[in-house]
Order: C-alpha cells, then sequence, then structure tokens
C-alpha cells in the first residue's frame, strides 16, 4: 500500500511544481520535434529504450538486490532527461525548458535513490 501511496503523492505533487517552474524561470513551452534536433531526438529516444529494456529483462529475471535495480532506474532517469537537457540547451536555449529538465533529472534520481526510506513514512 505505501508503494502506491508513494507515487500518489508524487503525482500530486509534480503537476504544481511543474507550473511553480515553469513561471520561476519564464519557460515558453516548445516541443524539440520542432527544431532541426527532431532526428537526433527520436534516435537517442529509441536507442536508449531498447538498452534499458534489455536492461530490465535482466533485473526483473535475476532478481538482482534492491540497490542494483536502484542504479538501474536511477542511470535510466540520467540517460532519459539528460538527452533532454542537453538538446532542449542545445535547440531551446531561449525558452529556459533545459533548466526544469534539468531540476526534475535531479528531483527524479534523489528520489529513486531514497525511495526505500520515503515509501516507510507512509
Amino acid at each position: 500500500m505505501g508503494f502506491v501511496l508513494f507515487f500518489i503523492i508524487i503525482f500530486i505533487i509534480s503537476v504544481p511544481l511543474d507550473r511553480l517552474l515553469n513561471k520561476l524561470f519564464k519557460v515558453e513551452k516548445k516541443k524539440i520535434s520542432d527544431t532541426s534536433g527532431k532526428k537526433i531526438d527520436q534516435w537517442g529516444r529509441g536507442i536508449i529504450t531498447v538498452i534499458f529494456l534489455c536492461g530490465l529483462i535482466y533485473v526483473i529475471y535475476t532478481e538482482v538486490e534492491w540497490n542494483v535495480a536502484r542504479w538501474y532506474f536511477i542511470s535510466l532517469v540520467i540517460a532519459q532527461n539528460g538527452l533532454q537537457f542537453i538538446l532542449e540547451w542545445k535547440y531551446l536555449k531561449s525558452t529556459n525548458q533545459y533548466i526544469v529538465t534539468l531540476i526534475y533529472l535531479l528531483i527524479g534520481s534523489v528520489l529513486i535513490y531514497n525511495m526505500e526510506n520515503l515509501i516507510g513514512l507512509f
């Protein structure tokens, strides 16, 4: 029950946080797919997805320790958000979207690292 409650609370907090960060950094929402970085974005996300799906099969079926799974998911967050951050910084620099993406990368990594302790609170 604590696991489900944890994700519900994270979802409820993330919506106002997104609006707050977008207002704070004066973000103009644009998509990378509307720029010349569209192909790089598609290929990068595709490659990251394939690599991590293959890794997920290993993580699930070998019943690895929580510590290994934790670092697997942290590396997924870093790879996905890192690619998005770099592309937003390069192609959408004037929108400040990359700053919000970097903040989400940091928050996501910290939450996953401390998930076991945070779920224990519920």
